[in-house]
């Protein structure tokens, strides 16, 4: 779902207003992955019966296995991983073109700003046993909010008449959301995969129109 909205407040000024919402979902996911390991682990346990450390380390493992890779990865796919629900950017941009002593000085001259926000998408979760300290809570990544500028001016050159344009883009100009925890290690007490996102970045272009 999707909808737009564009504003003139006056005939130089303008708004755009957007906002997405999206979900996924699979059902059955991984099914030949628990079918697999439904025989493996009486397997495990088996081979290692009378050998009490041996055992000791199997039943971890399998207790990994079940939390992380079984149960773990079915719910992620279950609950849209890496879905993000709710997009939403907000851009004013306003032109100087004439008109009074500063509107002549400053026409061809553009300025504008932009704020775009996304919540945070489902990460996992917490499937360990409550005898293991499991709380059976959904984890999600922190939601972002980037502050994007613009600057451009616009004009001809006087020997050609030829239209030239100069403009600077800045993104995510306050240098904000640069890491986000995407999911934790087995115990929940670190980060086991972290989101680097985009920093700071400013770029210029020039045009012209033959």
């Amino acid at each position: 779902m999707e909808f737009e909205l564009i504003a003139n407040p006056t005939r130089n000024w303008t708004i755009r207003a957007n906002y997405s919402h999206s979900s996924r979902d699979r059902e059955n996911f991984f099914a030949e992955g628990y079918a697999y390991y439904a025989v493996k682990f009486p397997e495990w346990r088996a081979l290692a019966a009378g050998n009490a450390a041996l055992l000791a380390t199997i039943e971890s493992n399998i207790t990994t296995i079940q939390n992380n890779e079984l149960d773990g990865r079915a719910v992620a796919q279950e609950q849209g991983f890496g879905s993000i629900p709710h997009k939403a950017t907000l851009t004013t941009r306003y032109k100087f073109d004439g008109g009074g002593w500063v509107g002549d000085r400053l026409k061809g001259l553009f300025v504008g700003a932009a704020g775009r926000f996304q919540s945070g998408t489902f990460s996992q979760t917490d499937t360990r046993a409550a005898s293991a300290g499991g709380t059976g809570r959904d984890y999600f990544t922190k939601a972002t909010l980037f502050t994007d500028a613009f600057v451009g001016y616009r004009f001809r050159l006087p020997w050609h008449k030829v239209p030239v344009g100069v403009q600077v883009n800045g993104r995510n100009i306050f240098n904000a959301d640069r890491d986000s925890l995407a999911r934790y290690n087995a115990d929940f007490t670190g980060p086991r995969r972290i989101y680097l996102r985009e920093p700071r970045t400013w770029k210029v272009t020039l045009s012209a129109e033959f």
